[in-house]
């Protein structure tokens, strides 16, 4: 009826132009395209076709998110309310919901913080600095009778009001088409870690979890825990370091985990110093004289954990790979419940595996020790031969299959529809080498390639080389027939990939850098479909109890490099205090 409208309010009669530019309006519209095309074949506008509107995909990729000095802007033009409300939530990467919602209880300002409770009933605590908390502390002084700070009275939809609000201000000085989301999404962070509970960014990660580090003592893989976590934001060049292997961007004053030797020469004889594995800055290496080769260490190995034995932990990677999980559900009989029948659900679904025993011999003898070795009850059936329909061959299939009641154990790692629990890495080295082998030969070219396509089994692959001192690559093409995406998993028995120092690229980079604090001061890191282990950089030392903000240092003590703030903030309270005594007194000196 609006469309119609429209098209009446019009006495000339209708164009293409002019439908066109109806239905850019009304795209949102479901009905629109169908009634516009109506309307041009009742005015005989033959082979029209409206224009075709782009795709949510096409749509979300044309986002342009706030850079920081719009961001710098919006803090300084915006009303008071708005603008601590805009410069929080750049700060702290909260949703819109997770800020709105804020308690006052949850909001710590002597220590810079807020926690709550985010998407997914995922609990976090994220930092800001120490002119927000300056502000923030006469805000909740002035709204100090409400349980929620950022609530407006007599509102029912809090988020709509501050959105509303918001852009109208923003238009007011210059600034369109302005979303709260764009403003949380300033923070850019590609880098995830290895947890006990798969990979995590930096939103999903808290004090406290458990994680995988790399132990250099030891040269292994072994449990520890966040004892801190960082961020700042940078605008400043950063390392771009990229190669088969590797590809991520650190800071200067980044720790890398590097085996590295050096060129050595006494008289006429030369010869090449290996200086072993070591935790050493991007900075000092650039430094080095008679540098020759640096590698960048990949893997290691994990040898303790949890164990279920080699022959189920073998089993599994058949499961994982060649296994079929039987869809129907069993139930008891009905049972009353509160005067009314009902059916239970009982067991687990039964477990089939399946080889040619013509092609595959070996394979289904290994199947057969494997089953023998495990103690668990099952059934083996060879089919009659069969005739191949491709190459006119005869072959024979041998079966496996494990009953309802033997299968409780594999569920315990395995989730029904056939994709792995991140539990499984729990498992100590032998098991999960096992289970590594046992899924290459299931699925695998060679021992090379792993063949699978699919993603939740080429990340959980992928991750299992981290542990077992092997590497992997993973590329994506298109495939020539079927147009989808094709995915190549190279797999190699080494740990380390070679970096060439001199072709480690400057990148400006403009949004936070983050880095987590751990015991072994390493962790397991994925950026970019490379995984590899890093370091922990000098930003750990930005501890809470400094009351400092970084870049608030970095303005008062008029540094140029994030770099060298980076080693004020290792110093206490005093020292830096101290430093910018210095400063003030040499400003006061120049200003005289």
């Amino acid at each position: 009826m609006e469309i119609a409208k429209r098209l009446d309010d019009d006495p000339a009669i209708p164009t293409p132009e002019s439908i066109s530019l109806c239905y850019s309006r009304y795209a949102p519209i479901i009905t629109a395209k169908a009634a516009l095309n109506t309307v041009a074949e009742c005015f005989g506008l033959e082979n029209f076709k409206l224009p075709k509107q782009r795709s949510r995909r096409e749509r979300k990729e044309v986002i342009k998110f706030l850079t920081k000095e719009e961001i710098d802007y919006m803090v300084l033009k915006l009303p008071d309310h708005l603008s601590l409300m805009v410069q929080l939530m750049f700060e702290t990467g909260l949703r819109l919901s997770e800020f709105i919602n804020l308690k006052k209880e949850n909001i710590n300002i002597k220590e810079n913080y807020v926690k709550g409770t985010g998407k997914g009933l995922k609990p976090f605590k994220e930092h800001f600095g120490e002119n927000t908390s300056e502000k923030l502390k006469q805000w909740i002084s002035f709204m100090d009778d409400m349980e929620y700070p950022f609530h407006y009275p007599d509102v029912i939809h809090h988020n709509k009001k501050f959105w509303r609000e918001l852009k109208l201000e923003c238009k007011k000085i210059g600034m369109e088409n302005i979303h709260p989301h764009r403003i949380r999404h300033c923070i850019q962070e590609e880098a995830e870690i290895l947890t006990v509970n798969g990979w995590k960014n930096r939103r999903d990660l808290k004090i406290g979890d458990t994680i995988y580090s790399y132990n250099l003592d030891k040269d292994q893989i072994e449990n520890d825990v966040i004892l801190e976590k960082y961020s700042y934001f940078v605008d400043e060049p950063l390392n771009h370091i990229k190669n088969n292997y590797i590809d991520y961007k650190v800071t200067d004053e980044h720790n890398l985990v590097l085996n590295y030797s050096v060129e050595r020469q006494l008289k006429y004889k030369r010869w090449d110093e290996q200086k072993g594995i070591n935790l050493i800055k991007l900075s000092k290496i650039k430094k080095t004289g008679g540098l020759r080769v640096v590698k960048h260490k990949l893997s290691s190995y994990k040898p303790e954990g949890y164990s279920i034995g080699l022959a189920k932990a073998g089993l599994l990677g058949w499961v994982l790979t060649d296994g079929c999980i039987s869809k129907k559900q069993r139930y008891s009989k009905s049972k009353e419940n509160i005067g009314k029948k009902i059916r239970i659900k009982e067991g687990n679904p039964t477990i089939t595996l399946s080889q040619s025993l013509t092609a595959n011999k070996k394979k289904c003898d290994l199947i057969d020790n494997l089953f023998e070795k495990s103690g668990l009850k099952y059934t083996a059936h060879i089919q009659n031969p069969k005739i191949n329909d491709f190459n006119g061959n005869m072959f024979r299939m041998k079966n496996w299959r494990l009953s309802r009641e033997n299968t409780d154990w594999v569920f315990e790692w395995i989730n029904k529809d056939k994709t792995p629990k991140w539990k499984l890495l729990s498992l100590k080295g032998e098991e999960l080498k096992i289970l590594f082998n046992c899924m290459i030969l299931a699925d695998g070219s060679r021992g090379t390639e792993f063949t699978s396509q699919s993603e939740k089994h080429i990340e959980f692959l992928a991750t299992l080389t981290l542990m077992l001192d092997k590497r992997i690559k993973v590329s994506y093409g298109i495939h020539n027939f079927t147009k989808n995406t094709k995915r190549r998993t190279y797999i190699s028995n080494r740990n380390e990939s070679q970096i060439f120092i001199k072709k480690i690229k400057k990148v400006r980079y403009k949004g936070f850098v983050w880095c987590p604090k751990t015991n072994n001061n390493t962790f397991l890191c994925r950026c970019n479909d490379t995984y590899f282990i890093t370091g922990n950089s000098l930003g750990h030392s930005l501890r809470a109890d400094h009351g400092f903000d970084l870049m608030e240092i970095k303005e008062k003590l008029r540094h140029k490099s994030i770099q060298t703030t980076q080693i004020y903030a290792t110093a206490t309270r005093e020292e830096v205090e101290h430093k910018m005594k210095k400063v003030y007194k040499q400003v006061e000196t120049e200003e005289d």
